[in-house]
């Protein structure tokens, strides 16, 4: 019988609090993973993603945020009618 590597017991770590958490994202200028962290990793969960992959997915969210800002930005300062 194989034993499945989710269902190994491993050291309890504590919690982090949800401030902290946010603190720490905010401090690394992380808004996009912060502004929607729960709905986030709530997605990745359903999807059954291992730990690289969720990261690697929270990491395409903020860089898809920050490219979409800096367009913004330059559609600003471009000035189109």
């Amino acid at each position: 019988m194989s034993a499945n590597p989710r269902n190994r017991s491993t050291p309890a770590t504590p919690p982090v609090p949800t401030e902290e958490l946010e603190a720490m994202l905010t401090r690394l200028r992380l808004p996009a993973i912060r502004d929607r962290l729960d709905a986030l990793l709530e997605e990745a969960a359903r999807r059954e993603m291992n730990l690289r992959e969720a990261l690697a997915w929270l990491c395409a969210a903020e860089v898809a945020r920050k490219d979409q800002l800096r367009m913004e930005m330059a559609l600003r300062l471009a000035r189109f009618p």
